[in-house]
């Protein structure tokens, strides 16, 4: 169960949750594949014979051995960065913009709807080709709350400001 659904307070309801762009996660697919093929090669030097060598000068038990193990160790960094991101949960309220990261130690940022000052949208080129960019939302004093990669940033800007624009409505 999700952060946000769990720290709805009364009569707060979730208006939408926002997504990474799939795009974000393909350098980690992409360095996974080469820690994989990394150990890979570990183990096919691993089953040689003992008498070659590993470009003619380390016995291929140690560059085997070497090769494998880092790339373990180099997976392992790889596989939490993706449940990290997987784990992220950005959301919209109709009391509060929330950003939540981390596994085990969990980092939250809120904002209150009221507290708003400005939504900034950052979209290089190649971002606005492939549908994804950065949003900057700030508020009062130094909060600010950064969505960074995420599907559609001018959809969550205006999703944002037409809430902001009802919260005025009401109070007026």
């Amino acid at each position: 169960m999700s952060y946000i659904k769990n720290s709805l307070a009364e009569n707060e309801e979730i208006i939408e949750y926002f997504y990474l762009n799939k795009y974000m996660y393909f350098p980690i697919y992409l360095v996974l594949f080469f820690r994989f093929a990394m150990i890979g090669y570990g183990l096919y030097l691993l089953s040689l014979p003992p008498e070659e060598k590993f470009l003619e000068i380390i016995p291929n038990l140690y560059a085997g051995s070497a090769l494998s193990i880092i790339g373990l160790l180099l997976s392992l960094k790889s596989v939490y960065n993706l449940f990290y991101f997987k784990s992220m949960d950005m959301g919209l309220t109709n009391r509060r913009i929330v950003l939540k990261t981390g596994i085990i130690a969990i980092n939250t940022k809120e904002l209150r709807l009221q507290a708003i000052e400005t939504v900034e949208v950052k979209q290089g080129a190649l971002d606005r080709i492939l549908g994804f960019g950065d949003v900057y939302i700030t508020g009062r004093g130094n909060s600010i709350i950064i969505y960074k990669g995420v599907e559609d940033p001018v959809y969550i800007k205006k999703k944002i400001a037409s809430m902001l624009n009802n919260k005025d409505q009401a109070e007026n």
